[in-house]
């Protein structure tokens, strides 16, 4: 099964600070459990990392969204994409 693993470490000099990244954008998006969501029948993806996803709906689909908290000044968020 292919796969893509992204490690993203975000270093802010502000900390308290939220950031949302959006992970993912589709017409049809939906939670699978264990921190997988599934896109549009095709592309899976797995947030590793300790952060949770949220789906949420708009004008263009449905978007994956990972809330990146800066209360430390470094986060990292992994995700695995397979399809």
């Amino acid at each position: 099964q292919p796969l893509l693993r992204r490690t993203l470490k975000l270093q802010s000099g502000q900390t308290g600070r939220q950031i949302i990244f959006r992970a993912a954008n589709g017409k049809d998006l939906i939670r699978a459990g264990d921190g997988t969501f599934r896109l549009d029948q095709t592309l899976q993806v797995r947030i590793v990392s300790d952060q949770t996803g949220q789906v949420v709906d708009t004008e263009s689909g449905k978007q994956l969204q990972v809330a990146l908290d800066t209360t430390e000044p470094s986060t990292t968020l992994v995700l695995e994409y397979f399809w």
